[in-house]
């Protein structure tokens, strides 16, 4: 069997050797090295980066559409490009009826992954918002998926739904399995149609994008929250039944009263626990300096709310530099504080497109 795979292969052209030898190879090398790189590298960046706070009424049906046709069509490709005929005729299935199922399934499952891909490519674009969070990442991401997708439906729906049918079990199934236990088979491939052969060479060029996408949470799926512990949450402030906090039931003005007067207790623990705090850093730090506590913080919030979240702390720390620096003293951190206010109404007077997107 392997010479014959051998002869085959020598027959085949240098271009096949090229694209269905080389070309597969060398993605997969980066998707492995990649995924090396970005995990050690990226750690933080390993997220989606989802935008749900951004909106949400388009994420609410495309998400689910795309990734349960995702779902469905990933495994109708491990099934036939992973099993063999052989198993599935020992398993009782005749040809017949495998590839009538995976047709009839699999066009529900690409219809559903294509409304729900459109959905969110249109979110991307329409939605300011989200459009302003759209990295490099995503837009070599978003048209290559879209691409790929596109490809394998019509290849499916071209051959498949309304043409005669191709077998693609007994090459292209073989090629892909060949290039996986080090033995490929190029000659099978390129004598497949031409959809297939643009919707295999997207899929490799899909592969070697992955590393850098927000694609690599696939690979961070929730598994713990399964076998997690319990996590019990209750009130800092107010008395508790005995089957958990007390809720009020006088109606809606008593039930607005409560959470007004809940809300404002925990404001109020809030500023207890900060000064204990501060106090608690200067005396390890053996720093003797009252500043106004109010003012640094609201310089922080229109640096976090009008540049970036993460601006917020560093800034501070650049002020309380900048303030030693000069000679210290709370006059010194005060004159350091206005100026950056000052600096940050100004940026955001200037960028006012960035401020959605921060």
């Amino acid at each position: 069997m392997r010479s014959t795979g051998t002869s085959l292969a020598a027959a085949a052209s240098g271009g096949d050797l090229i694209l269905w030898v080389a070309f597969p190879y060398a993605c997969l090398a980066v998707f492995v090295v990649g995924h090396v790189w970005r995990y050690r590298q990226d750690q933080f960046g390993w997220t989606s980066r989802t935008s749900q706070l951004l909106e949400h009424r388009w994420l609410r049906w495309g998400s689910p559409l795309f990734h349960l046709g995702a779902f469905a069509v990933i495994g109708g490709h491990v099934l036939g490009l992973v099993v063999p005929v052989s198993w599935t005729e020992a398993a009782g299935i005749s040809e017949h009826t495998y590839h009538l199922t995976a047709v009839s399934l699999g066009t529900v499952a690409g219809v559903a992954m294509i409304t729900g891909l459109g959905m969110l490519c249109a979110r991307r674009l329409l939605t300011r918002r989200v459009r302003l969070t759209t990295d490099r990442s995503d837009k070599l991401l978003f048209p290559l998926l879209s691409v790929t997708v596109l490809f394998g439906f019509s290849a499916t729906a071209a051959h498949n739904l309304l043409g005669g049918g191709y077998d693609y079990r007994s090459t292209i199934s073989i090629w892909f399995r060949g290039v996986f236990v080090f033995h490929p088979h190029p000659e099978a491939m390129a004598g497949a149609p031409l959809l297939f052969q643009l919707h295999a060479l997207s899929a490799c060029l899909l592969f070697a994008a992955w590393p850098f996408t927000r694609l690599v949470h696939v690979w961070s799926a929730p598994v713990g929250y399964l076998i997690r512990p319990y996590l019990v949450y209750r009130r800092r402030t107010g008395p508790a039944g005995p089957t958990g906090p007390r809720r009020c039931a006088a109606g809606p003005e008593a039930n607005r009263r409560a959470r007004d007067q809940t809300a404002n207790g925990s404001r109020v623990h809030e500023g207890h626990r900060m000064k204990d705090w501060i106090d608690a850093v200067r005396e390890e730090l053996g720093i003797d300096l009252q500043v106004d506590v109010a003012e640094l913080l609201d310089m922080t919030r229109i640096v976090a709310h009008g540049v970036a979240r993460p601006a917020a702390p560093l800034t501070a720390f650049l002020v309380g530099y900048a303030a030693a620096r000069t000679g210290g003293g709370p006059e010194a951190v005060a004159e350091a504080n206005r100026r950056v206010s000052r600096l940050a109404g100004r940026w955001v007077a200037e960028r006012p497109e960035e401020v959605g997107a921060a």
